[in-house]
Parts: C-alpha cells; sequence; structure tokens
C-alpha cells in the first residue's frame, strides 16, 4: 500500500493481475523495511511519469533511472524476488509476469472530511494538515485568478460560494434555463404527430 498526500485522507494498493485468468496478486508488500526501501526509490524516480503510452515507454523510463543508481535497483530487485517467491504468489501470477502477460490494477482510497470536520480547521491541527498537503483539489476562479482548493474544503464551502455567483451572475441569468419550457411548446401531444 502507498500513502500520497495526507496519510489519514489517502491511501493505494496495486495489484499484479495475470492475463487471461485474472488472478490478482498485491504489488508491493505491506512491510516496514520494503516501505523505506520503496521511499527510496520514490526519491530517485521524483516526477518521471509512468504513466502508459501507445509506445509502451513507461518500464523504460523506470529503467534508465535504475541504471542510474544499480545499488538501489538491486536491492529492489532483490526484495521483490523474495516477496514474490516468500509470499506464495500465485503460479499463475510467476508465469504471467516471465510471460510479460500481466498488468496492474491500482485502488485509490480516499477518505474525504466532512464539512463539520472542515469547519474546525483552524483549531485543529490536524485537520489543516490535511487540508494543507490535500492532492485532491478542485480549480476555482476567484478575482480573476484560479486557486486550487482541497476538495474537502470544495465540499463543505466552496461549491456553494460557486453556485451561489454563478445564480447571481446577470449574464447567466440571460441563457437559456433547463427547466424553462421553450417558446411555443407545450405538453408535445397536439402538433399532429
Amino acid at each position: 500500500m502507498s500513502i500520497f498526500g495526507h496519510p489519514d485522507c489517502n491511501s493505494w494498493a496495486s495489484l499484479l493481475i495475470a492475463r487471461p485468468s485474472g488472478k490478482f496478486f498485491p504489488l508491493l508488500p505491506d512491510d516496514k523495511k520494503f516501505d523505506n526501501l520503496f521511499g527510496e526509490v520514490l526519491a530517485k524516480i521524483g516526477g518521471l511519469s509512468l504513466v502508459n503510452d501507445d509506445a509502451g515507454t513507461p518500464p523504460y523510463r523506470l529503467a534508465g533511472v535504475l541504471f542510474q543508481n544499480p545499488l538501489l535497483a538491486v536491492r529492489l530487485v532483490v526484495r521483490m524476488a523474495r516477496y514474490l517467491s516468500s509470499r506464495k504468489a500465485p503460479r499463475e501470477i510467476l508465469r504471467s509476469l516471465a510471460r510479460g502477460q500481466v498488468h496492474t490494477l491500482g485502488v485509490g482510497m480516499h477518505n474525504f472530511m466532512d464539512a463539520s470536520m472542515v469547519a474546525r480547521a483552524d483549531t485543529d491541527p490536524v485537520i489543516k494538515a490535511r487540508l494543507d498537503s490535500c492532492v485532491f483539489k478542485g480549480a476555482v476562479k476567484r478575482n480573476g485568478e484560479w486557486q486550487a482548493v482541497p476538495m474537502c474544503s470544495m465540499n463543505q464551502q466552496t461549491w456553494s460560494e460557486v453556485y451561489e455567483g454563478r445564480l447571481q451572475d446577470p449574464e447567466l441569468l440571460k441563457e437559456p434555463q433547463v427547466f424553462a419550457p421553450a417558446n411555443g411548446a407545450s405538453n408535445g401531444a397536439s402538433n399532429g404527430h
């Protein structure tokens, strides 16, 4: 499991999925020693994008960074080999890995704070820390400037402010309204068709 943002807010688990059987196995061990090693790897890869593309380059990008740090790469490979063999990964996973017929599935969990919690941010340092380290934000334009607002704050108050502003905007009031009947429209049964 990986944590991003504040640990009270987000967590992420990745699974290895064998094709075509669908058997799965956790990609990363739940182990403090591995967490430290994984932290070192993340510090080295920094902002490297591992988003897949049509050319399938993410593994090569990651390998390039690891080849620049060979001791770290060896430690990672040894730890992952131990993990896959000691946790008794399904044989199908190991065969699929060897054939290159495995993909990953990421499962993200987000623990939103409710409005009453967010309202206490000025007096509760944990809530303030959660908002300050938020990685899930909405963009809001205020005084002509775009701002990133933590989603819990968006849900607690900002959406109400945005909608209230839109409802008061005279230009938006001139636009056709969704629930307003079109000119000349009746119940639809009287036009002879």
